[in-house]
């Protein structure tokens, strides 16, 4: 997601980002909020929870945020809403990548099971091959969005319903001293947000 490239091309302008380990306790002035694009700041660890037991993804990233030190009272995140119909060709390009990762990985399964009938066990690297397909062909669909928004709005953090694309959603909702937790760079596109918290791990 995001501008191709944007960030490097920061980077050799000659711009330093400061590292920070963790987040404060709140935003550095009073009365300004964190606003967490969460798939463009937690996708990696949603897909892993979700993929590992879909029954109790919701709680393992809340545990998340709670280690990433992420302030409930501080903080507002937004979940991607239904794409815009102009992003119909790059939401077709993905999934086009999706269902070819997952047919890779149904012939995974397949040697797999040819493995098994002629007596020889799988070897490491086909599971692991078959866990990249898995993880490769992963969508969070809109039901299951759902779900992760109850459960954080009834555990008492802000979380409001937005129509489209949360990355518009922030920059329209952006106060003066607040700070966008986001690695997508399109956040940087918006004039009116002026500081970004881009998560690395």
């Amino acid at each position: 997601m995001g501008v191709p490239g944007l960030w490097p091309l920061i980077e050799e302008k000659g711009y330093k980002a400061q590292l920070k380990q963790g987040l404060s306790s709140s935003p550095p002035t009073p009365g300004s909020k964190f606003r967490v694009d969460l798939l463009a700041s937690f996708y990696p660890q949603i897909r892993y929870h979700y993929l590992n037991d879909p029954s109790t993804f919701p709680q393992a990233i809340e545990r998340h945020f709670i280690s990433c030190e992420l302030p409930k009272e501080t903080s507002v995140l937004y979940l991607d809403g239904i794409s815009p119909v102009e992003k119909q060709h790059t939401n077709a390009s993905r999934q086009d990548k999706r269902n070819t990762a997952l047919a890779e990985a149904e012939d995974c399964i397949r040697n797999m099971e040819k493995s098994l009938e002629g007596g020889h066990s799988p070897r490491k690297p086909t599971f692991k091959k078959l866990e990249n397909k898995l993880r490769g062909a992963f969508y969070f669909s809109q039901d299951s969005r759902m779900v992760l928004a109850t459960y954080l709005r009834g555990q008492g953090w802000s979380l409001p319903e937005i129509a489209s694309e949360a990355d518009v959603t922030i920059a329209r909702d952006f106060k003066a001293d607040d700070i966008v937790v986001s690695q997508d760079s399109d956040m940087a596109a918006y004039e009116n947000v002026e500081t970004i918290w881009r998560p690395l791990s």
